[in-house]
């Protein structure tokens, strides 16, 4: 029984490695604006009431992000959930003001594709310019 539980360690290494990966470049597609690109990371799922909304488009393109660092992240013991925070900073083109938040995210692997997913949106910057 042993082996199993060391195979299941390394497996969620593996992934923990593979999520890891797949940040940094999530992190970099929020970071220069390639919204459409980050939302390939995101979990495909059906509306879902009380789910938050696509940013619009519109909104996207007039948002400009100067910092996206991830702060932690949680994985579990099988490595098939990780909770992951970053810390955001960006300004909307009209008004130029800066705006610091917190980006919360649950992320999911994928036994059949290989990958992790992202369970969400891209950052919720229409409810973090309301604020």
């Amino acid at each position: 029984m042993g082996g199993c539980g060391g195979l299941e360690r390394m497996q969620a290494a593996e992934r923990g490695a593979r999520l890891n990966d797949q940040l940094r470049v999530y992190g970099k597609l929020i970071r220069w604006r390639e919204f459409e690109a980050a939302r390939r990371y995101v979990r495909p799922q059906p509306e879902v009431a009380g789910r938050a909304p696509e940013p619009s488009p519109r909104l996207l393109s007039h948002i400009n992000v100067t910092l996206y660092r991830l702060q932690r992240v949680e994985l579990d013991e099988r490595g098939e959930r990780a909770a992951v925070t970053h810390s955001l900073r960006f300004y909307h083109e009209d008004n130029r003001r800066e705006i610091a938040t917190t980006d919360r995210q649950i992320w999911w692997w994928s036994d059949a594709t290989s990958r992790w997913y992202l369970h969400g949106n891209v950052p919720d910057f229409a409810g973090a310019l309301r604020s």
